[in-house]
């Protein structure tokens, strides 16, 4: 038995998980005794590292025949070769083998090869020329010489103290993932895509759970053939044909959950499934129906489509029905209703609170739990500063929470009520350094929750898993406007189910209506142009005919045209847009403005770093784009850059009363935010909005979104663009309207409450098989689901 080269070792990867997907790669280099076949090979290694399972090491010593060679042709027998394998347990779970997924010439494809292109890495980007240096002085050594003699690889790149350290940084945080960067390479997978996938699976994973490969389909979107070689590397084409059930739930979970949806058309998931990982369309159809028919996966026929949820959306979906379903019926059915105290003005006179706004207030009285809707200047926050003076009246001594999705609406609530409110996360304990503040919710306590269509399936469910059936849950939200950014449609879903009740606000109060944002965006969700003035209004038109022309207009006004015609200041600026893409998108528009609103950015003495495809500087506006509750920041919230720490490798973010410190290895859920999507912009307001319409978005230019980017503005909001491209939207009867089967969960969950025995016998009765198109009946000829 030959040595093995320097440099190339046994290399042990993920020992803990040998069983859901066979991703635990190992190599081995070895030169082989025997003449190797199509489907078999003898394995005659040196000694093996003593961190591969007990009977795995004893096997490879004894030489035993084992797993499959996806390789052809005869072996030079004195060639070093590097043979690739993984842990599996297709032969027998209890006694797992090892697959042979490839073998390859040390000489044409060893380490020097994938040192080589790891060195390509972003992260070594400010190396420059050195990179080549480094790679020319050391071969395959460069990492290792990096790890055992820093002083030569600092003195041969010049670099200084701090340059240095941030090198030995990078490459640590290599070393944590080589095996998967080196698995990765060999999949013929390129450089940059390897930086993505193994960033994103590291802040994905989640140590309670089996290893999940198509979590990082959540924060990158791959080619088609990359996300073959992906799988292929983790072993999803090889576990598909083992445990197919789970492994299509969990692909369908990634890529339906992405786009916002909890449900999917059900010709589309099994098109989509079997395209991806591989499989036929009629083996995918059979298991889907296996699925349904033992309760593991619901079938719905709604709005003339086959739709159908499955794996953690679809049980999170009838969690969250089963909670809200212990909340239902009354709390206090015999409170009188009456004209409820509206409050003082700032000038002493008092406020007359309306028909609508005195039914909503008894409506939340009544009930345990309720929905109060409305748009814009309906009086929604007036309304909800009266039913908290009627709830101090009515129960002296129980507990008024206020919450909402985000800080900023919390803020608002905060000051309007004159009562602490906190964001969802921080009532449920979720951030560093709280507890659930709804432990020991009473019977007297009241939960008020604002911006409710921002709340996801998750954040609700937990909220009444607290609460159960104690007390009161008040939703306030707008219906019009956009769902959450993660999945779920929850308020339109309870408001569609008709068993809660919903008390709805459509009379604009005196303060909107003189306003022509107010007026305007109302006259968007009817399909009317709203009315723009160039003076004297607090809506305005600025055309522009191409993407390119959109974006200079963009900058020229921010740049002087608003501060000096109505005085705001640049950081009160926010530009909103439909898509991150195009000229006239969230990337270019960022990039176009940063000179701008950072203009210290370009000056020598400028501090800042390359995260990812970005390059940051102090100063710059960010945004959080994921749920980071360890970090106590929330998908959505916005921060100014004020530090870089190379030493802990992190950076720093200053928020409206918070500094948080997130981990560099965070940039693929974080992005400059002076331009941002509008769903991102949910839940906040700006004193002036400038909202883009260039034609390559018409597509995703609907009313709704429309109308929330409008309703974003306090002060001023410039549309820029074509009129015409405004009118095709408004035109236009498409809405984007997310996939659910909660509202029907809810009306299930109705049923099985009801006293008459015939009923429940039928229920229980229905058949899970997908009918056939004769006996289908379809959701909307039913006018109450339940």
């Amino acid at each position: 038995m030959s040595q093995k080269p320097p440099g190339v070792f046994t290399a042990p990867l993920d020992l803990g998980n040998l069983a859901r997907y066979t991703s635990e790669h190992f190599e081995h280099v070895f030169v082989p005794q025997t003449r190797i076949g199509d489907s078999q090979l003898m394995m005659m290694p040196g000694p093996v590292d003593e961190a591969f399972p007990s009977t795995i090491r004893e096997s490879l010593t004894r030489g035993m025949v084992m797993g499959h060679l996806n390789f052809k042709g005869e072996v030079n027998t004195h060639q070093a070769y590097i043979c690739l394998f993984r842990v599996t347990d297709r032969f027998d779970p209890s006694n797992p083998w090892l697959m042979i997924d490839s073998m390859i010439p040390s000489r044409d494809f060893g380490v020097t090869r994938i040192v080589e292109k790891t060195m390509q890495s972003w992260r070594f980007g400010f190396l420059k020329e050195k990179r080549q240096l480094w790679y020319d002085a050391f071969g395959e050594y460069a990492f290792m010489k990096l790890d055992h003699d820093e002083a030569a690889v600092q003195s041969l790149l010049a670099l200084s103290d701090h340059a240095f350290m941030r090198l030995k940084n990078e490459w640590g945080n290599l070393r944590d993932t080589w095996h998967e960067i080196r698995m990765l390479l060999r999949h013929n997978i390129e450089m940059k895509y390897v930086d993505l996938l193994v960033d994103a699976y590291r802040e994905n994973k989640d140590s309670t759970m089996d290893r999940h490969p198509f979590r990082v389909l959540r924060n990158i979107t791959l080619s088609s053939d990359v996300e073959t070689n992906y799988f292929r590397a983790t072993g999803v084409l090889d576990r598909v044909h083992i445990d197919m059930e789970n492994v299509i739930a969990d692909y369908l979970d990634a890529i339906v959950g992405k786009n916002g949806h909890t449900a999917i058309n059900f010709h589309k998931a099994i098109a989509e499934t079997s395209s991806a990982l591989k499989v036929k369309r009629a083996l995918v159809e059979t298991k889907f129906l296996e699925m349904i028919k033992g309760g593991r996966a619901d079938f719905k026929h709604i709005s003339g489509e086959d739709s159908i949820s499955l794996g953690k959306l679809l049980r999170n979906d009838q969690s969250l029905a089963r909670e809200l379903s212990i909340r239902s019926g009354f709390h206090s059915p015999g409170i009188v209703h009456e004209h409820y105290n509206g409050g003082i003005r700032p000038d002493g006179r008092p406020i007359e609170l309306s028909w609508e706004q005195n039914t909503a207030i008894y409506s939340a009285l009544i009930h345990r739990t309720s929905v109060i809707t409305g748009g814009p200047g309906t009086g929604k926050s007036t309304t909800a500063n009266a039913l908290v003076m009627q709830l101090r009246h009515i129960h002296p001594h129980g507990r008024i929470l206020l919450g909402a999705p985000t800080g900023k609406a919390a803020k608002r609530l905060a000051e309007l009520t004159r009562l602490p409110c906190q964001t969802m996360h921080r009532l449920l304990g979720m951030a560093p350094n709280t507890a659930s503040m709804l432990t020991g919710f009473g019977e007297h306590d009241t939960l008020i929750v604002d911006e409710s269509t921002m709340c996801d399936q998750t954040l609700l469910a937990n909220a009444c898993r607290h609460m159960k059936n104690r007390g009161r849950l008040i939703l306030m939200g707008d219906k019009d406007q956009l769902e959450s950014v993660d999945a779920g449609a929850v308020f339109r879903d309870i408001i569609q189910s008709r068993h809660y009740p919903v008390s709805e606000l459509t009379e604009v109060r005196r303060q909107g209506q003189a306003s022509l944002i107010v007026s305007g965006a109302y006259a968007v969700l009817e399909g009317r142009m709203p009315e723009f003035r160039d003076k004297g209004g607090d809506l305005h038109l600025v055309n522009a005919n191409s993407p390119a022309e959109i974006a200079q207009k963009v900058r020229e006004l921010v740049e002087s045209l608003i501060p000096k015609a109505y005085g705001i200041q640049r950081e009160d600026i926010q530009i909103l847009a439909s898509m991150r893409k195009g000229q006239a998108g969230i990337n270019e528009l960022n990039r176009l403005l940063k000179p701008v609103f950072n203009p210290m950015a370009a000056t020598q003495k400028a501090r800042g770093r390359r995260l990812g495809n970005n390059f940051y500087h102090v100063g710059d506006r960010v945004m959080q784009l994921r749920n980071r509750y360890d970090k106590d920041i929330q998908n959505g919230e916005t921060g100014t850059i004020v530090d870089f720490n190379e030493r802990k490798q992190e950076i720093v973010l200053s928020l409206d009363d918070r500094e948080v410190c997130l981990p560099f290895s965070n940039y693929l859920d974080m992005t400059h935010s002076w331009a941002s999507t509008v769903h991102k912009s949910q839940g906040s307001e700006y004193p002036c909005v400038i909202f883009v319409l260039p034609d390559d978005h018409l597509n995703m230019l609907t009313k709704r979104l429309i109308f929330t980017a409008m309703t974003r503005g306090k002060e001023h909001v410039f549309f820029v663009g074509n009129p015409k491209t405004l009118q095709k939207a408004l035109e236009s009867t498409w809405e984007m309207e997310r996939q659910t089967h909660l509202s029907f969960f809810m009306a299930e969950q109705h049923t099985h409450g009801l006293s008459s025995e015939r009923f429940k016998e039928l229920v229980t009765q229905k058949p899970r098989l997908r009918p056939q198109a004769s006996s289908r009946v379809s959701a909307a000829d039913i006018d109450v689901p339940f």
